[in-house]
């Protein structure tokens, strides 16, 4: 599995397509969240909005079970390659 999700990356990257796509690693996003998404707001062509990092709130949802996650995370026919 992890050869697939490797050639899956490297082909996007080197693809037609490159230009659509931005590399955000999660230790750029939680040690400099201004700067990510800085970029993010830069990569996609908008005004940056003023996040308040110091103000952050998460209300997590309850899962019916391990075995049944939230529709989010769940893999359709659209999205599967």
């Amino acid at each position: 599995m992890v050869g697939f999700a490797w050639n899956a990356l490297r082909e996007a990257f080197c693809g037609e397509q490159t230009g659509c796509l931005l590399a955000l690693t999660y230790e750029t996003l939680t040690t400099k969240p201004e700067q990510a998404l800085e970029a993010v707001y830069e990569f996609i062509g908008e005004k940056p909005f003023k996040h308040d990092f110091n103000n952050i709130k998460f209300r997590a949802r309850p899962n019916k079970s391990r075995s049944d996650p939230s529709p989010k995370c769940r893999t359709t026919a659209s999205t599967a390659r």
